[in-house]
């Protein structure tokens, strides 16, 4: 019997659901540590059965070479070491490690090509640095970024025919504070579409709100987590992959990860609501 629209991926089953307390209902006692443990290491044994139920559907919607085995290992593992994805919906958690699948995307961390963040109870797939840079390949794009500091001269024309050149000291010194990041696409006839981002444009402050790093430090200062940068220029990908036509799927999550970041999740079926015959079987 065929599926319907929407319907979860295989192997997931729903959960109890805990309703208000009744009238006269005694309440159960506070967990100590020892019961919490255990509560833990159950809710991770049942997410990892749920997943190894779901191998099947996820082999389906899987690209032609994906190694699908590997994937299962390292989202295996992924959800061995996050807590918060164990309190989130195990639906909304298969349903992003089905999308990353889709995508033959491995979990690698903000930085990597793919993971998931969970907002609340809802998990949401998230692109990495990578895994932006690789869709945009597959579309024939080659894209390069990195970040911008004081020492740093920059040549930065937007209009019809854009121009971006950064000249770096050399040898290298102190480059002293972190000002914005650049990225620029060369497109697959040859032309260059570059952004270049401050670090107090809104879509950086929205980064460096998620490092935590910063101990209330305002922009200009110093002693920033060392992988800010990185973050920086993240963003400056996704600014500039909302604006390549040529690659509609890197296109459809860089708006989803823009609306995660201004707190506005999308329910996993209505993410993937576009691609209902890659969604069920």
């Amino acid at each position: 019997m065929a599926k319907q629209p929407n319907e979860p991926p295989e192997g997931w089953e729903p959960e109890q659901q805990d309703g208000p307390p009744q009238k006269g209902e005694v309440m159960p006692a506070k967990q100590g540590p020892a019961q919490a443990a255990r509560a833990v290491a159950q809710s991770r044994h049942a997410v990892i059965n749920k997943l190894e139920k779901a191998r099947a559907s996820f082999a389906a919607v899987a690209p032609e070479g994906a190694n699908v085995d590997r994937m299962m290992a390292l989202w295996r593992s992924t959800l061995l070491q996050d807590r918060k994805l164990l309190d989130a919906d195990p639906r909304s958690v298969l349903l992003a490690i089905r999308e990353s699948v889709r995508l033959d995307l491995e979990p690698g961390g903000p930085l990597g090509q793919c993971w998931i963040q969970a907002f609340r109870r809802d998990a949401v797939m998230l692109l990495g640095y990578k895994g932006m840079i690789e869709l945009a390949a597959r579309a024939g794009i080659s894209i390069d970024a990195g970040a911008i500091y004081e020492t740093d001269a920059v040549e930065y024309r937007e209009g019809a025919a854009p121009v971006l050149n950064i000249t770096r000291p050399w040898p290298p010194v102190d480059r002293g504070v972190l000002l914005g990041a650049y990225a620029v696409a060369t497109l697959p006839d040859g032309r260059k579409k570059p952004i270049v981002i401050g670090y107090n444009d809104d879509m950086t402050e929205r980064a460096r709100r998620a490092s935590h790093s910063n101990g209330g430090k305002t922009p200009a200062q110093k002693g920033m987590a060392p992988w800010e940068d990185w973050w920086l220029a993240k963003t400056a990908i996704r600014r500039l992959c909302a604006t390549l036509p040529q690659a509609p799927e890197l296109q459809k999550r860089a708006a989803i990860e823009e609306h995660a970041e201004q707190g506005i999740i999308h329910p996993p079926l209505m993410i993937e609501g576009e691609w209902d015959e890659d969604v069920v079987d």
